[in-house]
């Protein structure tokens, strides 16, 4: 049996539940979408098909009596950075956070038998809980039962460490009583799994800003190796006891470890309060500056070309060679201590917007029209994609009232 879905986004951005709901459903109607941003709304329509009479662009301005009845799923979340706990924390007194009165209005116009909605974690704890509340209640008073949670975007398969509170509205009481949200799923991938092959240097740190974000006893101990030009190298034989990054963070050491494959937060490097800069083997929140590292090795292979004194080969010369693969020639005058050695480079560079996309598990078909800077605003601004796949997927499975509550997320 075919399944089509009329669905109406508010706040669309660059279209998470558009996305998402491809995967779940056979047809998608874009019946209406909403969104602000001008490069979000190029975006949009670089991406997918809808009508420009219905792709409003202030909410304020947008009536929503004309799709009653046309409707099936009203998704999206109100501008968060009202609510965020890392911003001024002015909640629903702030410009954007008002706009949660809007998304009200518009589900009261429509009327649809579902919708779902999307924040920042630090909605739970606005007006010591009464913004939550009261906003509850102003969709039972209009008929809705709501399930609500806090979801973490990492506990279900995609590497990145964000967490976000999602609530889902019934008008249908028993849909309502069969819903839950899938369980949790071990995560299998990790952050170098989504990394780009070939990564332009311009989005590699300079050792200059690389010394900002290291603790500052490490800046020493970083001063004196140069002296010998062995710097933020690891011999191969030194894998049981590994060099890190050593980050600075307001913890009792002055710092956290960063290993290849784990993800280094950029902002304010020079803060001393900041902490837990490190995310291990998972991106942190991505927000909008998507302003956040990951620790590369660079494999060298040195070879000892005169007089005892080991050098490493011109990269130019393709002679470098990654320890994973094949090994280069070794000369017959090798002998004794001539034999190769391997060093580990340290390099941090900061994520690719593509990088930012998978991470929020956008398909790499999604197409780019607009710049680097707005890419990485857009990619923070989302929802990611597969928290919209999963909550329209548990949709459609509790439809049925004797079905099995299995998962098939």
């Amino acid at each position: 049996m075919m399944k089509e879905l009329n669905l109406l986004t508010l706040f669309s951005g660059i279209g998470s539940p558009e996305m998402g709901a491809s995967r779940v459903y056979d047809k998608v109607n874009h019946i209406a979408a909403c969104e602000w941003d001008k490069f979000a709304r190029e975006s949009f329509n670089a991406n997918y098909e809808i009508d420009p009479k219905h792709f409003h662009k202030d909410i304020s301005d947008m009536d929503g009596k004309q799709y009653k009845g046309k409707v099936d799923i009203i998704f999206g979340g109100s501008p968060c950075q009202d609510f965020s706990l890392a911003g001024l924390r002015k909640g629903i007194d702030g410009n954007k956070g008002i706009l949660i009165y809007e998304y009200i209005r518009i589900i009261q116009e429509v009327q649809p038998p579902l919708f779902i909605y999307e924040n920042v974690k630090g909605m739970i704890s606005d007006k010591k809980g009464r913004t939550l509340k009261e906003f509850v209640q102003a969709f039972r008073d209009m008929g809705y039962n709501c399930h609500y949670e806090v979801l973490n975007t990492k506990d279900y398969g995609v590497p990145q460490n964000r967490e976000r509170i999602f609530l889902v509205g019934f008008k249908d009481i028993e849909h309502y009583y069969n819903f839950s949200f899938a369980p949790k799923v071990k995560l299998e991938k990790r952050l170098k799994d989504i990394l780009e092959d070939d990564v332009d240097d311009k989005y590699y740190l300079s050792d200059k800003n690389i010394l900002k974000l290291s603790n500052s006893e490490f800046n020493q101990e970083k001063a004196r190796l140069q002296e010998t030009d062995t710097c933020s190298t690891l011999m191969a034989r030194d894998y049981k006891d590994p060099k890190c990054v050593k980050v600075k963070s307001a913890t009792k050491k002055g710092y956290e470890t960063a290993l290849p494959g784990d993800s280094i937060n950029l902002t304010h490097p020079d803060s001393k309060t900041r902490r837990g800069r490190v995310g291990k083997q998972v991106a942190q929140t991505l927000d909008c500056d998507c302003n956040q590292a990951v620790v590369e090795t660079k494999t060298n292979v040195l070879f000892n070309l005169s007089g005892g004194k080991w050098d490493k080969i011109n990269e130019s010369s393709r002679r470098v060679y990654n320890i994973h693969s094949y090994s280069p020639t070794i000369p017959t005058c090798q002998g004794g201590n001539q034999e190769p050695k391997i060093l580990h480079d340290y390099r941090i560079r900061k994520l690719t917007p593509r990088e930012c996309f998978r991470l929020q598990d956008f398909p790499d078909s999604f197409k780019f029209v607009v710049s680097n800077s707005q890419l990485y605003k857009q990619a923070g601004n989302s929802i990611s994609v597969n928290m919209s796949e999963m909550i329209f997927r548990q949709i459609e499975l509790s439809r049925y009232e004797n079905t099995n509550k299995d998962s098939l997320f």
